[in-house]
């Protein structure tokens, strides 16, 4: 029986009332679909969507001001660390009244240091010595990421058994579809939401 993944963007019973289906005969087929899509979605963004904690991520400090995570919206901070000798002590975590989350469209997952003597703070120049644990994503879904989706889901279920077919396992199960890349409908549908490079 395949499981839902926790991070998945859509329910089961959402993904059914999409595709006008009732029954619950191919409810594995779905669930793996769903599981199967919404990675290989989050793959192509370079993000993942879902909030949840990231934990100990280490970033290289370039004695700017600026520092810039791999997931956002950035929700919350827990601690941010700054020792290029790579102890992390207490005395090396930054005062969270010393910088501010910047998370705006235009410089996503950007974190500033912004204390009393901003003008003066950075982080130091180093190799991963800067390590923070945060809390990012959505804890509600997009509406365009979700149509996004449920179109593609819709797309490999039709799918799955048409020419040129390749056998894959989800979940525990052999899925059969067409082999096919993420269409470019879909991507044409979220690509707002692809992570952001500079």
């Amino acid at each position: 029986m395949a499981t839902l993944d926790s991070n998945a963007w859509v329910s089961l019973a959402e993904t059914k009332e999409f595709m006008g289906i009732s029954g619950s005969s191919d409810d594995d087929l779905l669930t793996s679909l769903i599981n199967y899509c919404f990675s290989a979605l989050e793959d192509y963004l370079g993000r993942q969507i879902k909030s949840r904690t990231y934990t100990e991520e280490r970033y290289d400090g370039d004695g700017t001001d600026t520092l810039i995570v791999y997931q956002y919206p950035i929700t919350a901070i827990s601690s941010i660390y700054d020792d290029p000798s790579l102890g992390f002590n207490s005395d090396t975590l930054i005062d969270s009244d010393d910088y501010l989350i910047d998370d705006q469209d235009r410089y996503p997952g950007r974190i500033r240091l912004a204390g009393e003597d901003a003008l003066s703070l950075s982080f130091a120049k180093g190799k991963t010595n800067i390590k923070i644990t945060y809390t990012a994503g959505y804890v509600t879904i997009p509406n365009t990421l979700k149509f996004g989706l449920l179109t593609y889901i819709t797309s490999a279920y039709n799918k799955r058994k048409g020419h040129g077919t390749v056998v894959q396992s989800l979940g525990g199960q052999s899925v059969t579809w067409e082999r096919m890349g993420i269409p470019r409908e879909v991507k044409d549908i979220i690509n707002d939401y692809k992570k952001f490079t500079v």
